[in-house]
């Protein structure tokens, strides 16, 4: 699972500068803001039944392939609401977006049951431990896109709509995958309206999440405009090779962390933000040195933003984890509270300090936001913020953690 989010995270990078220097601060702004539009609208659209499934699936009742054939059916409805939302999305949030750029953003949104269906099909694999499946999945679309932008880079092509085709092509290619993967034949649908129920108790967590990676992206496009949010692209862009480690050991530990057992939620959340932090560091490091080399002169300023986005990106992967956790042992709400919460003080604090700052400040404020989301999820998780903090033996427990040992091993006091 690591090798396939920094796989997927490695191909994000690759085609970062491609697009930066093809398309120059304006067009790169608007991109990033249209997908990431896109990422959002998947997880609002799945209301969280992706991580209900997990959890269903978890319990090993044998009722798994009619959980697997009601939540696809879900997912084939959602066309419905991510069409009709396609309009005043298009008026608040890209006024000015060119007529053939709009057409492909289109066709992506109408593809959002795409998303949400190997959204499931993933979660599956994990309870099924296929984590080389799961690894598949999450590089196949950047793997595909990145291929696609390289043929239209060498042919002089890439404008804003040809990346977003990118992006879809990757999309159905990967949903074709996890259909062939996860078979829901044989199984009925049934208790639909409980599924959503339970994802219901998810989704606010898993929307604020996701928002809090890529929201930010959002409004920066009318706050800041084009140019800067260009900027903040290529912070942001540097900043998430912070978070695939820590996650990843999140979800590998979500199976064993459904049992609540106090000492293993301790020894989970210390050994990510022993990776958290320390991955930050270097990439931050990595960020300042080589953004003006790799990005061109015209991104120099995004090198301070990029070591803002590093502290949010860590702090933002830790409160992951501590979400898995609440999620596990049935403490929906909760997750979703701190996590809508910690997005609120991200957005609200968002726009004085971008007004103040730029990019930067923008960064900050969603570092903040993050920060409460992590204090609250510890809280609610009824640990001592001292508990939670590293030990030296933390990070290379850790290591063994992601390379096969399990998070099973009890914390050193």
């Amino acid at each position: 699972m690591t090798v396939g989010r920094f796989g997927a995270l490695a191909l994000a990078l690759a085609t970062a500068p491609i697009l930066a220097r093809a398309l120059g601060p304006q067009g790169r702004g608007v991109t990033a803001t249209c997908l990431s539009i896109l990422t959002i609208m998947s997880i609002v659209m799945a209301l969280g039944i992706p991580l209900a499934v997990r959890r269903r699936i978890s319990t090993g009742d044998g009722r798994d392939r009619d959980v697997i054939r009601t939540a696809r059916m879900y997912a084939a409805l959602t066309v419905v609401p991510s069409a009709l939302l396609i309009i005043p999305i298009h008026t608040w949030l890209l006024p000015g977006v060119g007529d053939l750029d709009f057409a492909a953003f289109c066709l992506s949104m109408c593809a959002t049951p795409l998303t949400v269906s190997w959204s499931i099909d993933a979660n599956v694999l994990v309870v099924r431990h296929q984590f080389r499946r799961v690894a598949i999945l999450a590089i196949l679309q950047g793997l595909v896109s990145t291929c696609v932008i390289v043929a239209l880079w060498l042919t002089g092509r890439i404008e804003v709509s040809t990346v977003l085709f990118a992006f879809l092509f990757g999309n159905i290619t990967t949903f074709a995958f996890g259909r062939w993967w996860v078979r829901g034949r044989g199984g009925r649908i049934r208790d639909g309206a409980d599924l959503i129920k339970e994802g219901l108790h998810l989704t606010g967590g898993q929307i604020a999440d996701v928002s809090s990676r890529r929201l930010d992206q959002v409004i920066a496009l009318p706050l800041l405009g084009a140019h800067a949010t260009g900027i903040y692209a290529v912070g942001a862009t540097m900043a998430s090779a912070t978070t695939p480690v820590a996650q990843t050991l999140g979800n590998s530990a979500f199976r064993d962390l459904v049992s609540g057992e106090r000492s293993l939620v301790i020894s989970t959340i210390r050994r990510a933000m022993a990776l958290a932090f320390a991955t930050a560091a270097a990439v931050g490091l990595a960020s300042w040195m080589f953004i003006p080399t790799v990005f061109g002169e015209a991104f120099s300023s995004a090198r301070q933003t990029a070591l803002a986005a590093c502290l949010g990106a860590a702090l933002s992967s830790v409160s992951y984890v501590a979400a898995m956790a609440l999620a596990a042992t049935r403490q929906g709400q909760a997750m979703t509270a701190a996590q809508v919460i910690g997005l609120g003080i991200g957005v609200v604090l968002m726009v004085p300090t971008a007004i103040w700052w730029g990019p930067t400040g923008a960064a900050i404020a969603m570092a903040t936001g993050s920060m409460a989301t992590l204090l609250i999820s510890v809280r609610r998780l009824g640990l001592a913020l001292r508990e939670t903090l590293p030990r030296p033996a933390d990070f290379p427990a850790a290591l063994r953690s992601l390379t096969g040992a399990g998070p099973n091993e009890r914390p050193s006091h």
